[in-house]
């Protein structure tokens, strides 16, 4: 690697900078994107209100879904928690309103006094070199279950949680989450990505 010219280093330098800066405009633009979906729901609510003609405002993160079968309640949401370092106000509100869509869509939500939840990321191959699975926006997914009835608390006498992360070839970002029992422990780590999971495409 010795014979890299010395005006390839600043080149690097300047792609670093802004890769960096690139980077950062992502997590910008996903903060206004949240904005702009919640203006663009509200008017076609008013649409539909005053001209009767209903728009499909569905978005990519409103596709949800959520089974509870033998003690284990099962979370799919079609993204993946930002990490602590760069989450918003907007990310965490975002969050608590796809885990209760998901919650919603249950009969009857489940309930746990105590629990282990089980967090499965699903990233695509492209990006999951700097996936990082264990600095992400947990608690706020944690307390959304609080929130909602299906654990009593978050303290160590209610809970436990591990993390896995999976590369995948299909382009959608996954979270699956699990929540059972501690003695039904072994029937939510398996240690390995399910195929059907990764391979799921978001469909309403």
């Amino acid at each position: 690697m010795s014979n890299i010219p010395n005006d390839f280093v600043p080149l690097i330098e300047h792609l670093t900078k802004w890769t960096k800066e690139l980077e950062f405009s992502v997590y910008q633009i996903r903060e206004s994107l949240f904005a702009l979906q919640d203006k663009v729901k509200f008017y076609a609510g008013i649409i539909e209100d005053i001209h009767n003609h209903k728009i499909d405002t569905t978005f990519l993160s409103d596709i949800t879904e959520a089974k509870y079968e033998d003690n284990i309640l099962t979370i799919l949401i079609y993204d993946v928690p930002p990490v602590y370092k760069v989450a918003t106000q907007s990310d965490a509100l975002k969050w608590k309103e796809m885990m209760y869509n998901a919650l919603s869509k249950l009969p009857e939500k489940p309930y746990f006094e105590k629990a282990h939840i089980v967090f499965e990321f699903y990233v695509p191959h492209s990006v999951s070199i700097k996936a990082d699975t264990d600095n992400r926006m947990l608690k706020t997914l944690i307390d959304a279950l609080v929130m909602h009835g299906v654990i009593p608390g978050d303290t160590m006498y209610h809970m436990s949680f591990s993390c896995f992360g999976y590369p995948i070839d299909n382009m959608y970002c996954k979270t699956l989450i699990k929540v059972t029992y501690p003695d039904n422990i072994h029937r939510v780590i398996t240690g390995r990505p399910d195929p059907e999971v990764a391979n799921k495409i978001p469909v309403e």
